[in-house]
């Protein structure tokens, strides 16, 4: 019962510094975001902060996201693979698990384009723990109306608030550019 209620802190603290630092990117960028853990079927959105303007889409908080979307691609390349077996088991996931998982590992980004809602695209960047597990995946969202300009800035400001967030609760996050986490393929 200990464990379970020092997990449940440790987690509520990394959410309540995700949500800090998201909102500081949503604050600076205009972008939609969005908090997911993962669940016995994938990616669950856990908190949606409007963008400027907002983005509106068919899904929202408590709503399971498919795995092929750039949150699940960064659940499915850094949790080990006994913890995504379920999930994946059910279909629906990258055609290329291989080939995403490594560039998450390498980028510690993932970006996908209309998987969750049609005319979207979306960022993602993990928070990590103490482990180097991805504790929660911080999203940006935004419609396919916004210029694509700025995508690769958006996605290196993701993966800073990601870092952020890590270590403000007391995670870590790796030195080097691309690595494997602890007990992944």
């Amino acid at each position: 019962m200990i464990r379970v209620g020092i997990a449940a802190l440790a987690r509520a603290d990394a959410f309540a510094r995700a949500e800090a630092s998201l909102a500081r990117f949503v604050a600076d960028t205009g972008w939609t975001a969005m908090l997911t853990v993962w669940g016995a079927g994938g990616p669950v959105c856990v908190r949606w902060l409007a963008g400027r303007p907002p983005v509106m889409a068919s899904f929202g908080v408590g709503a399971v996201l498919p795995l092929d979307c750039a949150a699940g691609h960064v659940f499915l390349a850094l949790l080990p693979e006994v913890e995504t077996a379920a999930a994946r088991a059910t279909g629906g996931g990258p055609a290329e698990l291989a080939r995403v998982q490594a560039e998450v590992r390498a980028t510690l980004t993932a970006r996908q384009n209309a998987t969750i809602g049609l005319g979207l695209r979306a960022i993602a960047a993990p928070v990590l723990d103490l482990q180097g597990r991805p504790v929660l995946v911080a999203t940006a969202l935004a419609a396919d109306s916004r210029p694509r300009t700025a995508d690769d800035a958006i996605a290196e400001q993701m993966r800073q608030a990601g870092r952020r967030a890590t270590l403000d609760s007391g995670g870590v996050w790796p030195a080097q550019a691309s690595f494997t986490p602890p007990g992944a393929v």
